[in-house]
């Protein structure tokens, strides 16, 4: 069963979301600090999009069809211009259009990537005109500092035209991706994220450093933004020979070590620090190396605390699973561990989960 974050909802009017990234400037001579104005709004897009879900309790129909907007924005990705935005609003989509800011025209767009897990979907659109004069956004290679101005730009309701809203960066953690119930690095700010807000940039000096997906139900100034080591993660995926890679997982669950008879128990020294496995998934890519009972010290030589949280440079602390999750399908992870009181060291070729029943 896949269990959603009690508050945590995915925004858009009726159900759209929307994402941008660049892999250059926006255009010759122009820098991403220098976008202002219409230079800065111009590349961001609306979309309609039309749902056809399927219906799990009777599987031989889908439901009804659903209209809903959201936000997106232009980028140059490694396959050309393309437009980003949120998975969950051109999910099961039979029909996808996109207008640009300032303009009355509706173009016709269609799903080239789509990454539940994340929340992340390319667009493209076939039609030259749509393309003329655009200025794509740029994503930034960093995610922001903490108290950093942020301006989340879209469509939410309320009305028809373009809305910038502004805040702050008010904290930097893992957190659960309504969409597909998946724990991945976000950036919550207080910016108003509101419904149809979801897929539109979160710029700072002309630079993306996100994407709104989701705000806290209930709560006031607690949106999230997806940041650009996810985004950016997704692209180089999806521009690779095999195609689109899931995140990286370990599939193991894990203890906190912090009771001292514990750590005891299990031949950890003071200085040593650690997560205890209890469990491992048959198929991960640990499987046959770590066993249940051992202490995982260090990931890639990072050490790993007693509460499940390693050292950032930004965040201060963050769950070493996010390291986990930044890693390439098939590339190599040193594993530092204690098993019967001995320190070991192993490597593992990281793989994505193997779910018994897909995410969607």
């Amino acid at each position: 069963m896949i269990r959603v974050a009690p508050g945590l909802r995915c925004l858009s009017l009726l159900g759209p979301r929307i994402w941008i990234r660049g892999y250059q400037t926006a255009s010759p001579g122009l820098l991403p600090g220098d976008r202002k104005g219409n230079g800065l709004l111009n590349a961001v897009v609306k979309v309609f999009s039309t749902q056809s879900t399927p219906d799990f309790s009777m599987p031989w129909q889908n439901k009804p069809h659903e209209y809903t907007t959201g936000s997106g924005f232009i980028s140059r990705t490694p396959v050309g211009l393309r437009i980003l935005t949120n998975a969950h609003l051109v999910a099961d989509t039979t029909f996808v259009q996109v207008r640009k800011h300032g303009n009355s025209e509706r173009f016709e767009a269609s799903v080239e990537a789509l990454a539940h897990e994340c929340d992340v979907a390319m667009l493209n659109v076939e039609d030259q005109k749509f393309w003329a004069n655009s200025d794509p956004l740029v994503l930034a290679d960093e995610i922001p500092q903490l108290q950093d101005n942020i301006s989340v730009i879209g469509y939410p309701t309320g009305g028809e035209n373009l809305s910038v809203t502004s805040g702050v960066v008010s904290r930097i953690e893992m957190q659960q991706y309504t969409h597909a119930a998946t724990s991945l690095l976000a950036v919550q700010i207080d910016a108003a994220i509101n419904s149809g807000n979801s897929g539109g940039p979160a710029v700072k000096d002309g630079w993306v450093y996100g994407i709104a997906f989701q705000n806290l139900a209930g709560a006031d100034g607690i949106g999230f933004v997806i940041p650009t080591p996810v985004i950016h993660h997704f692209l180089d995926s999806v521009n690779s020979k095999s195609g689109y890679q899931r995140f990286c997982d370990l599939e193991v669950k894990c203890q906190d070590m912090e009771n001292d008879h514990l750590r005891e128990y299990y031949g950890m020294k003071a200085h040593d620090s650690g997560v205890l496995i209890n469990k491992i998934a048959p198929l991960s890519s640990v499987s046959g190396l770590l066993k249940p009972g051992d202490v995982l010290i260090s990931f890639d030589d990072v050490a790993i605390a007693n509460d499940g949280t390693v050292d950032h440079p930004i965040t201060g602390r963050i769950n070493f699973q996010h390291l986990v999750s930044m890693k390439k399908v098939g590339e190599i992870a040193m594993l530092g561990a204690i098993r019967d009181g001995k320190k070991i060291k192993l490597t593992a070729a990281m793989a994505a989960p193997n779910y018994l029943v897909p995410i969607r």
